[in-house]
This record gives C-alpha cells, structure tokens and sequence, in this order.
C-alpha cells in the first residue's frame, strides 16, 4: 500500500481517485476524456495554449451528465 501524504489520509476514502473509480463504476474511455480535458486546462492556465475542440466538450459535457446521475444514485454518505 503506498504511503499517502498526511492531508490525503485525512480525507474519506471516497475523495482518493482510485476508490472514486471504483465506486462510481464509469467506463475507462470516459475517465479518459476527464483526463484530457483536465490537461487541456492545464496547458490553458500553465502555458496559455487553448484548444477545445467542439467535439471534445460535447464528450466532457455527455460524461459530466453521466458521472452526476452515478454519484448522485450513491446517495448520502454515512
């Protein structure tokens, strides 16, 4: 088991991204397309190159919608 950084063993195991993954059960490609548009943002605010192509927000958008519905179905947290 790796060890975490003290703030990230405070926080519920639900915020860890590998656990969320795993609780919310979305499919590898849509991970995928958070994770593009996570670094696209980056390079907007690191390096000040955007590019967002149409088709890249309406695929962020369709798996926002999505990983709403999954976690919102996950109910209250105990």
């Amino acid at each position: 088991m790796p060890i975490l950084p003290k703030y990230e063993r405070q926080m519920p195991k639900l915020f860890h991204t590998r656990s969320f993954e795993q609780t919310v059960k979305l499919e590898n490609a849509k991970w995928r397309i958070l994770d593009k548009c996570h670094k696209q943002r980056n390079l907007a605010e690191y390096e000040g190159h955007l590019e967002i192509t149409p088709q890249l927000l309406e695929a962020l958008v369709s798996v926002t919608e999505e990983l709403l519905k999954l976690v919102e179905a996950l109910g209250p947290l105990k």
